[in-house]
């Protein structure tokens, strides 16, 4: 069984079993979210509806769907999503180095500048173009996100 790799299985085990009140082998949504506390691993209801949808369960649901293999996969999907928005935020930041909170043309010209990349103005200006989805002629943390999601 494929266990994650930030949490030993006997940790994961261990939060699961902590939270199976009834020792049937399986818990409901509500009690996946205390085991993910449990791990340190905050995710906010919203997020948590997602991963579960993907995974063909229903957020609102409250019988014992979920058993340890179920839970153990989504423990992986969550925190390597969760690492590579860690790291993607940090590349924001790299870009947004007056720390605006958006990047404009002139920081990723000056990231590309300091990695050696060559670029022209009308590539600069298409990177823009393409992430910006709200119009504003820059790019937000949510829209940066949103390219690597895609």
């Amino acid at each position: 069984m494929k266990t994650s790799s930030k949490f030993s299985k006997e940790k994961l085990q261990k939060a699961f079993n902590e939270v199976d009140h009834d020792k049937n082998g399986k818990i409901g949504v509500k009690s996946f979210q205390e085991a993910l506390l449990k791990l340190g691993q905050r995710i906010e209801e919203r997020e948590l509806e997602g991963y579960l949808k993907r995974s063909g369960l229903d957020s609102n649901t409250s019988t014992d769907e979920i058993n340890f293999g179920m839970f153990s996969n989504l423990v992986e999907k969550i925190t390597s999503e969760k690492d590579n928005e860690a790291d993607l935020k940090m590349a924001f930041e790299e870009f947004d180095c007056e720390k605006k909170g958006y990047i404009e043309g002139a920081g990723i010209k000056r990231v590309l500048t300091r990695l050696n990349i060559e670029y022209t103005s009308e590539e600069i200006d298409l990177m823009i173009e393409v992430a910006d989805t709200n119009g504003d002629g820059r790019v937000d943390m949510e829209e940066f996100l949103q390219i690597f999601k895609e």
